[in-house]
């Protein structure tokens, strides 16, 4: 679990997701933004 946080909060991603982040809820959908945290955050434990 702390792996896949480590995982999680390292720069590359963390870039990826902000990015990402920024483009969905510029659209206008905060919820999608949460979804797609959750599910990169995830994918993170399973690929540590």
């Amino acid at each position: 679990m702390l792996f896949g946080i480590q995982n999680f909060l390292s720069i590359p991603i963390q870039f990826l997701i902000l990015k990402r982040v920024k483009v969905i809820t510029d659209r206008g959908n905060p919820f999608l933004a949460i979804r797609t945290i959750i599910l990169h955050w995830i994918t993170s434990i399973l690929s540590s």
